[in-house]
């Protein structure tokens, strides 16, 4: 008699596709071009997806409304929803709502 072995069940990894990385680095691209010089502070394409990831995790918020909300509180330095404070670690280097 074969004895069943128990399967490690392990919850999927999310994954951006090419074409939502392709958006998010056009994003970073214009965010870059219209307010680094402005604020100082830039976004790259591994925040915007690491951001994206975690939206697309979260049951209260979409991916791209979440990488918005990033957007804004990189330009403006205080998040537009005030409830929002989920990404702050993932900010840029010396912005001043950065948690380390």
């Amino acid at each position: 008699m074969a004895k069943n072995k128990k399967k490690k069940i392990s919850k999927p990894k999310s994954i951006i596709l090419a074409s939502e990385a392709s958006i998010l680095g056009i994003k970073a691209e214009k965010f870059n071009a219209q307010y680094t010089d402005i604020n100082g502070y830039g976004v790259d394409i591994l925040m915007l997806e690491k951001v994206y990831l975690r939206g697309s995790e979260s049951l209260v918020d979409s991916p791209q409304d979440r990488v918005n909300q990033f957007m804004y509180l990189v330009r403006s330095g205080k998040p537009l929803n005030l409830e929002y404070t989920q990404d702050f670690d993932l900010l840029p280097e010396g912005h001043p709502k950065r948690k380390i």
